[in-house]
């Protein structure tokens, strides 16, 4: 009849989709589809994580990642606040349990090739004698360069901070017009500096060193977070040693 005919068809139609629904739940249990956002300080976020997540991807076609990038002390906040299960970020908090270290990162003062400096200071005071571009309060980057500064003997009120901005590219392209000295992490100068734009200024006895640190939050971990965790910790070790 015409209402067993449609009720076949609704059957076949149900059968798709618990088979569906069967098979993302096994791809979930198994870490292989899921929604995962990551916060990530800005050099992380722009200059690390996107190549290690675009291989992780490649392998988990049905995850999804969403990128949070900015401070690192505003993504450790949303951390804190369990608004993300994943963070990378440039200092060590206290009383973390899942955490790990998975980069280095050197941070180096940079200016035009156009300005006229030295091309090598014999003193970290002698910063004082030229004008500086420094990135925010929050940045993790400037937090290791202030430490280092007042480690040198160097007050950071008596310098001339010419200018402070809120990113890595704006700070370049402010040095890049000759504003000062900045300090930024190798990492984001490498293009620049091969091609002549900037120019590394060495200081007589300042190395500014820091690390880049994952943590992850065991309330909010998903099966596809686990596994996200498991590729991050490997390629990030392998591309330290590549890069180091």
């Amino acid at each position: 009849t015409l209402y067993g005919k449609s009720l076949y068809e609704d059957t076949k139609v149900i059968k798709v989709i618990l088979a569906r629904a069967e098979n993302k739940m096994k791809e979930l249990c198994l870490g292989s589809r899921g929604q995962i956002t990551i916060g990530a300080g800005t050099i992380p976020g722009e200059y690390l994580l996107p190549s290690v997540l675009a291989e992780f991807l490649s392998g988990h076609p049905n995850v999804t990642i969403s990128l949070i990038s900015a401070d690192s002390q505003s993504v450790f906040r949303l951390w804190q606040e369990g608004k993300i299960p994943v963070c990378v970020i440039g200092f060590l908090p206290q009383g973390v349990e899942d955490i790990h270290k998975i980069w280095s990162d050197e941070i180096i003062p940079v200016a035009s090739p156009h300005v006229n400096f030295l091309l090598k200071l014999n003193s970290p005071l002698e910063l004082c004698r030229y004008p500086l571009v420094f990135r925010h309060d929050g940045s993790a980057s400037m937090a290791a360069v202030w430490q280092a500064l007042k480690t040198a003997g160097v007050d950071v009120d008596e310098c001339q901070v010419a200018l402070k901005v809120t990113g890595n590219e704006a700070l370049k392209n402010a040095v890049k017009a000759g504003t000062g000295i900045g300090f930024v992490s190798r990492r984001a100068v490498e293009k620049e500096l091969s091609e002549g734009t900037l120019v590394h200024v060495p200081i007589e006895g300042l190395c500014i060193k820091r690390n880049f640190y994952a943590l992850f939050n065991k309330k909010l971990e998903m099966p596809a977070t686990a596994a996200l965790k498991e590729h991050l910790l490997s390629q990030a070790q392998k591309s330290d040693r590549a890069v180091l």
